[in-house]
């Protein structure tokens, strides 16, 4: 973008579309060099630099609220996600879940309800592997992870507010497996539509 002729004309042309004005765009040719955070709003988008990118995202202004989770079983989140919660006893033939989008929690300290949400800020966790806790927003920054999908982060809490998993990122050490325990919850995520 930087080496193009004409900054402002290239902008224009990619942002009017997406309801920027003139005046938006002028501060967002002056503003490519700022750091990470500065964010401009449409009626309808929102832009914002990061990491030397130039993200646009459409306003969802359908804020999804925490949902509560009283038992095992199938649950929709939002329009797009579902969650599958199961209590079972730990043998010796126990599947270990290898993949971003499914935990395996030691079920000897967490009782029902749980709560699914949105990350605020705040939030700590201890991340599996570690034993100090580490600010959510300072682990996904860590991750490199857009500031978009950063807003949009969920993590499944029990009914004290620890969070036992930051969803498809990595759960807690708090409530990992260890050889002394015997009952586990299995906890995974999909996007509705696809299974």
């Amino acid at each position: 973008l930087k080496k193009t002729i004409s900054v402002k004309y290239t902008l224009y042309e990619i942002l009017k579309t997406y309801g920027f004005n003139s005046s938006q765009i002028k501060q967002i040719a002056e503003s490519l060099n700022v750091e990470t955070g500065k964010e401009w709003h449409s009626k309808t988008h929102t832009t914002l630099i990061d990491r030397g990118h130039l993200l646009i995202e459409l306003i969802d202004d359908k804020d999804i609220l925490p949902l509560k989770i009283y038992e095992d079983g199938t649950y929709i989140y939002g329009r797009e996600m579902k969650f599958y919660f199961l209590s079972k006893q730990i043998n010796s033939n126990n599947e270990v879940f290898k993949k971003p989008n499914c935990v395996c929690l030691d079920a000897r300290n967490i009782h029902y309800p749980l709560i699914i949400r949105k990350i605020k800020a705040g939030d700590r966790f201890v991340p599996f592997g570690m034993t100090g806790s580490k600010l959510v927003s300072d682990y996904l920054t860590d991750c490199k992870m857009p500031l978009f999908e950063k807003r949009r982060q969920l993590v499944v809490t029990n009914d004290e507010g620890k969070i036992l998993w930051l969803v498809n990122q990595r759960p807690s050490n708090e409530f990992r497996i260890t050889p002394s325990s015997k009952k586990q919850l299995i906890i995974r995520f999909m996007e509705a539509g696809k299974g």
